[in-house]
Order: structure tokens, then C-alpha cells, then sequence
């Protein structure tokens, strides 16, 4: 018995022991999966367990507005409905799909594809329309729900397109101003987070930011709508009836770099940008580079006049359009034998502009077309812009020589021929073409200005007036760009007729060719420099004939949108009568404001008249007339002068005026 007792008693403690011995062995293995799963795996639970009831919402700023010199929008940022989904809180994904893709008219499986996702997120369709917002909303369907996002809108269309470029569905500014100036644009998103229960209902943690605090600058362009519009509309129908492949214009203001216009027809709607081709979107002016032909006559005649090399008067043999280069024959398009320089120009003969070239020498040439900006950028706000081609002098041949001299062998882009061009309208002073005037906060403040830049002078004053002079010629009776005139105004240009290059058989296209017009009015105080280009027009591809009427049609418009008055009128006999003094001031970077108010000049006959106030060329030609010799000295306006005013006009042999800019006077005025 008493053994019986002792064994009963030895199995109750052993199973005492195996009972605490399993119990502290579970306990210790929920310690360390305790351990494990808070410590070891702790953050990696706390994200999973998170993302099952917090969730974190991206709500994108606006984009700054785009406006244009006079603040009238041309890229704005409103609040449409997009549609996204909760794919964990969708039971019947196909039935899901079929009902939205009723209402918003997408195909079934694209969005059947979507509601599958692992994700706790996912769009379904951005930035729809109220009518379709609505009807999801009526659909009533768990795990789909609408929130607003800022789209980007145009609300004049396909104006300046080129120029504005587009921002994508993501508020990324994919082309143009918009990709350019995408950092300031955008503004800064805010993530927010919030909380939701099992029944998806949520409420945010964190306080939205208001929305002034996260929107992007706005810009202020020196586009002029208006001239824009014009230039769009005169493009598109030369395009349309000279049947050309393309049009590119360009407007600038000569005094400041001021871009007023710029256009490529034809265009595209940046609302719609996904259903244009790249060619459509580009902006030629800027990425585009071409063989200019007769047009870079301007910049050969102007660097041999600077240096003295030819003067307007000097007689130059035309070989009567055969001339002999190395193992090459260079021909006019008519038949001349002697010519003036001016004359010359005048017709657009290319022995004459080889012959000149050929007198400057390859480095001189060289630096000078240099000076004018080819073969570089030239610095405007837009991306993608090309250096062209010029090759360095070293590099030039004699007939290289003599064809770079009449626009053969180099390529140039657009904003680099009216940027160049002017250098000669603003007495000689190239400026940086500007296309930006100002950053805006959101309150509408300025935060930042982009002032006008000079690039430094490239010819002397009075160069820039004898060409000018010399361009003027172009224009008139005999010129070839006679249908560049305009009634009322004095008209500088020149025409450019260029063979395309064949880049599959080589060397040139004998069909293929691109007519031009550049030039600047008035030539009294040139306000606007205009360049007109039509690429590949069919039948008769003069740029006298496809361009010139364009440029006046253009230049003519956006004169009178800048107030800018008639310097002349037809009489009843057919004679010019001047309505107002040919005594403008000299618009150089100095004369951004406008002139100041010009005296009139009393002159005294047989006596030396006060020239005080007056603009070097108003000086110049006021001279010419009287027969005076003159030396100029400065620039802005005559502040002084030797002999005296009242001086008895036998006993002058020399008169010389010193000018001065009046710029800080006026900008403390």
C-alpha cells in the first residue's frame, strides 16, 4: 500500500513538472515571438497596419498662371473631377468595370485591369468632365470615389502654342515656357493623411495648407497678344496660298530685345496637345536651323562697311552673272555688270556679295557674323534651342568664302536672323531677345524682372544708319522686296530666296527652297523688326514674292497696335506730304521708356542750327540737307556742339556734335 502511495504520488509530480515545464516553454515562445513580431519585425507591422487605416493623399497646387505683356491669360489652372479607386473594397471588379466604362467611355478591361490592383490607390480617369463626374456619382459604387485636380487650360486656343508648349496630365510642362519654366510653375504639392474605418470613412490628420501658400509663380511674357493674333492669322494664310510646307514669323521690338510675337503655322491646340504630331508642336524659330541665302547679305555688307572696306558709292564689277571662284561658278539671278554697293543690295547680286566677302577675308568675316550672335545660342527662355552651323574661318575655302558671304554654306536659326537683324535697327547694339518680363507671386506681386540685356555693339552707330539707308533701297522702286512697303512708312529689309539641302542625294534640292523677309520699320526710329519665313512654297518661291507682303501685312498691324503714327501721307497729286519732323529720337537700349519730347529747330538761313535734344540721325540727315560736314561723337542725344548755334555757315568747316544718353534722367523721372 505504502508503495502504491509512492508511486502515485512520484507520477503527480512528474506531471506537475511537464505541466510548468510546457507552460514556461510557451510562455517563452510567445515571449519571443512577442519579441519578434514588436521589435525584431516591429516597423515592418506598424507599415502594414497603417496602411490599413491611414492613408496618405496628394493634393497637387495649381500651376501659376501665363500672361502676356498687357496681362491677359494665356495658360490658367482650374479644378476638374478625376475618378480613383480602393481596389481592397471592390467585390465584384467586372461588374464595377462595366458600369464605369458606360459612363465614362473607356474600355472595360483597361479599368477591370485597374480594380485588380494590389494597391490601395489607383486612378481611373483624370480630369473628366462635370457631365461624367456626375454620373459616377449617381452610380453610387463602394471603393470608387472623385476629388478635384487642377487642370491645365488655354483659353485661347492655339495662340502662341509654340511658345506656351503644354504641361502634361501630371501638371509637367512637357514643351515651351511651360517645360522652360516648370520649377516655378508647379508650385509645391502637399501629401495629407488621413484615417479610415472599416466602412471606408475618413477624416484627415493633418490641415491642409491654403492653397495661395502652394501655387506656382505666374509669368508675364512681352508676347502682345494682338500682334501674336495677327501674325497666326497672316501666317496661315500664306501657307495656305502659296501651298508652303510651313510658315515661321517673328516680331521683336530692336530697342530692348522684347519678343512681341513669335509663330509656326500650322499650329496646334495645346488643350488637345496628344493629338498633334511633334512637327506640329516644335518651335521652329528656335530649334529649327536653315540655309538663310540672301538675307545674311545684311551682316556681310555691314561688317565691310564698319571696317571701311567698301563704301555705298563704290563701283562693283558683277561679272555679269559669271564668276569664276577656285573651280566654281557663282551666278546672279540677272545679269549685271557694274554696280554701286547700294545697287547691289539693291538687286541681291551674289558676285557683288562674294566680292565683298572676298575683301573682308575669312577672319574678319568670321568675327563679325560672330559678333552677330551665329553660331551660338542666343539665350531666349525657351528650350531646345539650336547653335546653327558656322564653321570657324580656318576651316574656309575661297568659295567657302564667297558663298557664306551670300548665305550659302552656314545655317542660322530664326531668332538668331531677327536678333542679328536688330543689332542694325538699334544703331548697332544687339540685345538678348527677351521672352519673359516677370515672375508673379501668387497674390499677383512681383517676386523677380528680367530686365532687357545688351549683348554689346556689334557695328558703330553711323554703320547702322548707312546700312539702314542701304535696306531702305530694297524696299523702293526696282528693290526686290518691293511688296514689303508700307504705305506711310519708311521700310528697311532685305529678301532671301535659299536652296534646301537634299540630305539623302546630297548637295541641294532643285525644287525644294525657302523664301524670307527680314526687316524693320521705321527706319526713321525702328519700333518693331520683323522676319517672315515660308518653307517649301509651291510655284514662285521668291521671298519678295512669298514673305515680303506678309512682313508688311505684320509689321503694319503691330505699328498701329504700338501707336506708332504715319510718318508721311499721299497727297491728292500722288507726292509724299510729312505729317510730323523726321527729327526721332535714336532708340537705342538707353530709349526704353520712348523719346522725350523733340524741340523743333529753328533754322536760321546761312547759319549753324541748334541741334540740342536731337537724335543722331535726325542730326545727320537735317545736315545733309543744309551741306554741312558733321562729326558724331556718343550716342543718345546732341548735348553739345562746335561752332556755336548761330555760327554763319561759310565759316564752318567741320561741325562736330557730342551725344549723350538721357536713361538715368528719364528713370528717375
Amino acid at each position: 500500500m505504502k508503495t502504491e502511495d509512492t508511486h502515485s504520488f512520484s507520477w503527480i509530480r512528474i506531471r506537475a513538472i511537464l505541466l510548468v515545464a510546457m507552460l514556461f516553454g510557451f510562455g517563452l515562445a510567445v515571449a519571443v515571438k512577442a519579441f519578434e513580431l514588436q521589435v525584431m519585425d516591429g516597423a515592418k507591422y506598424d507599415s502594414m497596419a497603417r496602411d490599413q487605416y491611414v492613408r496618405s493623399f496628394e493634393l497637387p497646387a495649381p500651376r501659376g498662371a501665363i500672361f502676356d505683356r498687357n496681362k491677359h491669360e494665356l495658360a490658367i489652372s482650374h479644378d476638374v473631377p478625376s475618378v480613383f479607386a480602393d481596389p481592397r473594397r471592390i467585390h465584384d471588379a467586372g461588374k464595377t468595370a462595366l458600369a464605369l466604362a458606360r459612363v465614362l467611355r473607356m474600355e472595360r478591361g483597361r479599368i477591370e485591369r485597374r480594380l485588380k490592383s494590389k494597391k490601395a490607390f489607383v486612378w481611373i480617369a483624370r480630369r473628366v468632365g462635370r457631365k461624367e463626374a456626375d454620373a459616377v456619382k449617381r452610380l453610387k459604387l463602394g471603393g470608387i470615389g472623385l476629388t478635384m485636380e487642377p487642370r491645365r487650360f488655354y483659353p485661347n486656343g492655339d495662340l502662341a502654342a509654340q511658345v506656351l508648349g503644354f504641361a502634361g496630365v501630371d501638371s509637367v510642362g512637357l514643351e515651351g515656357l511651360e517645360k522652360q519654366f516648370d520649377a516655378v510653375l508647379k508650385g509645391g504639392d502637399q501629401v495629407l493623411r488621413g484615417l479610415r474605418d472599416a466602412l471606408g470613412r475618413g477624416a484627415l490628420l493633418d490641415a491642409p495648407r491654403p492653397i495661395e501658400s502652394l501655387q506656382g509663380m505666374g509669368l508675364v511674357l512681352t508676347i502682345d497678344s494682338a500682334i501674336q493674333n495677327t501674325l497666326e492669322h497672316a501666317l496661315s494664310e500664306a501657307v495656305r496660298r502659296s501651298g508652303s510646307k510651313a510658315g515661321t514669323g517673328i516680331v521683336m521690338d530692336p530697342r530692348n530685345g522684347d519678343i512681341l510675337a513669335m509663330a509656326t503655322e500650322p499650329g496646334f491646340d495645346p488643350n488637345k496637345f496628344s493629338k498633334y504630331s511633334a512637327s506640329r508642336r516644335r518651335n521652329r524659330s528656335v530649334t529649327d536651323c536653315f540655309e538663310p541665302g540672301s538675307i545674311f547679305k545684311i551682316y556681310t555688307y555691314a561688317a565691310a562697311l564698319d571696317l571701311g572696306v567698301v563704301s555705298p558709292g563704290d563701283i562693283i564689277n558683277c561679272e555679269n552673272s559669271n564668276y569664276k571662284v577656285s573651280n566654281h561658278i557663282i551666278h546672279d539671278s540677272h545679269p549685271h555688270q557694274n554696280l554701286t554697293v547700294v545697287d547691289a543690295f539693291k538687286v541681291s547680286s551674289n558676285i557683288a556679295a562674294a566680292k565683298i566677302g572676298q575683301k573682308l577675308g575669312p577672319k574678319r568675316l568670321y568675327g563679325y557674323l560672330r559678333k552677330f550672335g551665329f553660331g551660338s545660342k542666343t539665350g531666349i527662355s525657351l528650350p531646345g534651342e539650336t547653335r546653327g552651323i558656322l564653321s570657324p574661318a580656318y576651316r574656309w575655302r575661297p568659295i567657302n568664302t564667297a558663298t557664306i558671304s551670300f548665305g550659302q554654306g552656314v545655317s542660322v536659326s530664326g531668332i538668331q536672323i531677327v536678333s542679328a537683324t536688330a543689332a542694325v535697327a538699334n544703331n548697332g547694339i544687339r540685345m538678348k531677345p527677351r521672352l519673359v518680363k516677370s515672375l508673379l507671386k501668387p497674390d499677383g506681386s512681383v517676386e523677380k524682372t528680367y530686365p532687357p540685356m545688351s549683348e554689346g555693339r556689334v557695328i558703330r552707330s553711323d554703320t547702322a544708319h548707312e546700312l539702314a539707308e542701304i535696306m531702305e533701297k530694297v524696299t523702293g522702286p526696282g528693290g526686290t522686296g518691293r511688296r514689303a512697303a508700307i504705305p506711310g512708312f519708311n521700310v528697311a529689309g532685305k529678301t532671301g530666296t535659299a536652296q534646301k539641302v537634299d540630305p539623302v542625294a546630297g548637295g541641294y534640292s532643285r525644287d525644294k527652297r525657302i523664301g524670307s523677309f527680314v526687316g524693320f520699320v521705321p527706319v526713321e526710329k525702328p519700333r518693331v523688326v520683323v522676319l517672315i519665313s515660308m518653307d517649301e512654297p509651291k510655284g514662285v518661291a521668291y521671298g519678295g514674292v512669298v514673305a515680303a507682303p506678309v512682313f508688311a501685312k505684320v509689321a503694319k498691324a503691330a505699328l498701329t497696335r504700338l501707336g506708332v503714327r504715319p510718318l508721311y501721307r499721299a497727297a491728292k497729286d500722288g507726292s509724299a506730304k510729312r505729317e510730323r519732323p523726321d527729327d526721332l529720337a535714336d532708340g537705342t537700349i538707353q530709349d526704353l521708356e520712348g523719346p522725350p519730347p523733340i524741340p523743333k529747330v529753328r533754322v536760321e538761313s546761312g547759319k549753324l542750327p541748334d541741334f540740342s535734344g536731337l537724335s543722331m540721325r535726325a542730326v545727320a540727315r537735317l545736315a545733309g540737307k543744309m551741306g554741312l560736314e558733321i562729326d558724331l561723337y556718343g550716342t543718345g542725344l546732341a548735348v553739345k556742339q562746335e561752332p556755336m548755334p548761330g555760327t554763319v555757315l561759310k565759316k564752318v568747316g567741320v561741325c562736330k556734335v557730342w551725344f549723350k544718353s538721357l536713361a538715368k534722367r528719364r528713370k528717375g523721372a
